[in-house]
């Protein structure tokens, strides 16, 4: 399961999240970073949601079924019986999340719900429905209130934002052909090249994402070099993916932003774990 989720900024700005007080917005955030796996799915069972989210709390059981209660009634969450044990699944999970890997959900999904996965099983590349997620989003804006999203109240005057149209240069993104399989050897060649170069223990899993792209152990130490010659230091094997990824763009023909402009995404953190030296 993946350890990250994405918040999204206009959570907080969400006239669901505004309506909900203190624990409630706690519980809802715990239930899709810590709860649910990559599918969108966890156990329903307020025990085991509190031992997972409040460790450190005495959470009466019944606030924590409060809250899931309204969340089912808001739209949030569908709640589900299979073969005698209770579920939980996250509505529209996909739209929110975007993981570039998402394992199999060891839950059964409920009814008319369509799982994505792209995984690795048994030293296998898998995909299972990974290209349809952007039409699992279309389907969810035109589904009903009642299914999806919160009832609009009558009477009520909501604001409509106005999109400001920023221009951001982005470098040409490197082209993946999907459903390649990555090669085993490259992995424990990239693993091993990490290893020497930072001094710091890595497993060849942690760069399929650079196998499937096509790059070397070369393009890692290039991308490497460049990290040092800034000054800077990479503490984590995702430190080194969007580096060893513009190496390859330009290897390719791509091309990358400028020099001034790379330096300025180094210190945003826009290229992982990264640090100054």
């Amino acid at each position: 399961m993946a350890s990250r989720r994405m918040i999204s900024s206009c959570t907080w700005k969400d006239e669901f999240i505004g309506e909900l007080d203190y624990f409630q917005r706690c519980l809802w955030i715990g239930l899709f970073s810590s709860c649910a796996d990559d599918q969108g799915r966890m156990l329903d069972n307020p025990i085991l949601i509190r031992a997972d989210l409040f460790p450190y709390d005495d959470i009466q059981i019944d606030i924590i079924e409060n809250g899931l209660a309204l969340f089912e009634k808001q739209g949030k969450i569908v709640r589900y019986n299979n073969n005698k044990k209770k579920y939980i699944q996250l509505l529209k999970w996909w739209e929110n999340q975007k993981p570039q890997w998402a394992s199999r959900s060891k839950f059964p999904a409920p009814e008319s719900w369509q799982d994505h996965v792209r995984t690795r099983e048994n030293g296998k590349y898998i995909t299972d429905n990974w290209d349809t997620r952007d039409q699992d989003e279309e389907c969810s804006e035109t589904s009903s209130p009642e299914t999806f999203s919160r009832p609009i109240q009558a009477g009520r005057q909501y604001p409509v934002p106005v999109p400001i149209t920023v221009p951001v240069p982005v470098p040409d993104p490197v082209v993946v052909e999907q459903g390649q399989p990555p090669d085993d050897d490259n992995l424990n060649d990239l693993c091993k090249t990490f290893t020497e170069l930072t001094n710091r223990k890595a497993k060849p899993d942690q760069f399929m994402e650079l196998s499937i792209a096509g790059a070397t152990s070369d393009d890692m130490r290039t991308a490497f070099s460049e990290i040092s010659e800034k000054n800077f230091i990479v503490s984590k094997p995702t430190g080194m993916i969007e580096p060893t990824l513009n190496v390859l763009s330009r290897r390719n023909g791509k091309g990358i932003l400028n020099d001034q402009e790379d330096y300025r995404r180094y210190i945003k953190g826009e290229y992982g774990d990264v640090g100054v030296r």
